[in-house]
C-alpha cells in the first residue's frame, strides 16, 4: 500500500498587476501535468521574510520589475492532489500591485520560464492556474466598480496603470 504525502500547508503571495488592459503572467517551468501552465508572478515566502518582501523579491527574480505600489487584496486556499498523487495544502496571499514599466527579464532556472503581458480580453485563450483565474477576475472586477470614496483613493495608482 502506497504512502499519501501530503504537502504544505505552504504559504505563497502573488501579484495581480494589470497595465493598459493586459495582466502580467509566468508560465511554469515544470508543470506537474505536462501541459504548459501560466501563474500570477509570486512564490513562497521564505524564513523571515515578509510577504511584502517576498511580493517584491518574487516580482524581480520572475519578471525583472520592481513592485511601486501594493495592496493586499485577498486571501485563499486551496487542496489537490498532483499527478504524482501528492496531496498539496497552498495558502495564497493576493496582492494588487503596479511595477516599474520595463523591459521583461524571463526567469532561469527558477519555477518560472516565460513573462509575458497577456490582454485580459485573450485570457480565454491561455490555460491560467484557477487560483490566478479568480484573482484576475476579481480584481477586473474590483477595478471596474468600486463605489467608497476611501477604497477609490486606495485603488487609484492601480486604476491608473490598468487603464480600464
Amino acid at each position: 500500500m502506497s504512502r499519501r504525502v501530503e504537502v504544505g500547508p505552504s504559504p505563497r503571495v502573488y501579484g495581480v498587476c494589470i497595465h493598459d488592459g493586459a495582466v502580467l503572467l509566468v508560465r511554469a517551468a515544470n508543470p506537474h501535468d505536462g501541459g504548459e501552465i501560466w501563474w500570477l508572478p509570486g512564490g513562497g515566502i521564505d524564513w523571515g521574510e515578509s510577504p511584502q518582501q517576498t511580493l517584491e523579491r518574487e516580482f524581480i527574480e520572475e519578471t525583472g520589475l520592481g513592485v511601486t505600489n501594493h495592496l493586499l487584496h485577498s486571501v485563499l486556499d486551496d487542496q489537490r492532489v498532483r499527478v504524482n498523487g501528492d496531496h498539496v495544502h497552498t495558502v495564497r496571499i493576493i496582492y494588487l500591485a503596479t511595477v516599474e514599466v520595463a523591459p521583461l527579464q524571463h526567469e532561469s532556472g527558477g519555477t518560472t520560464d516565460f513573462v509575458m503581458w497577456a490582454k485580459l480580453s485573450e485570457l480565454d485563450q491561455i490555460r491560467l492556474a484557477d487560483y490566478a483565474q479568480s484573482s484576475i477576475e476579481a480584481v477586473v472586477n474590483m477595478l471596474a466598480s468600486t463605489e467608497t470614496n476611501e477604497l477609490k483613493s486606495s485603488l487609484a495608482p492601480f486604476r491608473a496603470a490598468a487603464n480600464l
